[in-house]
């Protein structure tokens, strides 16, 4: 099964950028640089670790991997996985469904331009577009009657059965409990109504037919 050079899953205590070690380094490098550049300054300021399984880096590729980091104003970390971190490569726990009822949503009747940040501990839904740098984070489910085009945050505090649906998703960056997707990638082929989830630890989409 084809895995990605580098991916990048949020923690409380930081970022987890993780390595597949089957790439070449080079590769590894161009993906991360392309990754933390596409979030347009999402990640400034954040502290990072980097994983690599059982394959270690050599004090070289360290240094490589940590200038790049620091270019976009990324804290490299000397702290090893804690045990929040580590829950990343875990098989996930069964949660309560982010649907059950009585959970509160917020009905926003309005187009999110750029600036504007919306943040709630339930649900939210948008009857418009999120433009880009836009920025919207619920506790629960994304629910966008529009076009997703800003940065997005379902289940921000650790609901992984939560969702984010849209009509047309291309946003350009792309979180459900703090496992971070850089959506540009992703989304090039995208058309129509479109649906993001968690599946075995990755940020998955589907489209709606």
């Amino acid at each position: 099964m084809y895995r990605e050079a580098v991916s990048i899953k949020g923690t409380k205590s930081g970022l987890v950028i993780l390595l597949d070690s089957n790439h070449e380094f080079e590769t590894i490098k161009h993906h991360l640089q392309h990754k933390i550049e596409s979030a347009n300054g999402f990640f400034c300021g954040a502290k990072v670790v980097f994983h690599t399984g059982s394959q270690q880096l050599v004090p070289q590729q360290q240094h490589e991997l940590e200038s790049i980091c620091k270019q976009y104003g990324l804290v490299p970390s000397t702290s090893h996985l804690t045990p929040e971190t580590e829950t990343l490569f875990s098989p996930p726990r069964k949660e309560k469904t982010a649907s059950a009822p009585g959970e509160p949503a917020l009905l926003l009747k309005q187009t999110l331009r750029s600036g504007r940040s919306v943040s709630r501990p339930g649900h939210i839904i948008v009857l418009g577009n999120v433009h880009p740098g836009a920025k919207v984070e619920a506790g629960g489910n994304i629910i966008i009657m529009g076009n997703c085009l800003g940065t997005v945050h379902a289940g921000a505090h650790g609901n992984r059965n939560a969702i984010i649906t849209a009509l047309h998703m291309a946003p350009q960056v792309l979180s459900i409990a703090g496992i971070t997707h850089i959506g540009t990638l992703a989304h090039k082929k995208a058309h129509g109504p479109g649906k993001a989830m968690i599946k075995n630890e990755k940020i998955v989409f589907t489209q709606n037919k």
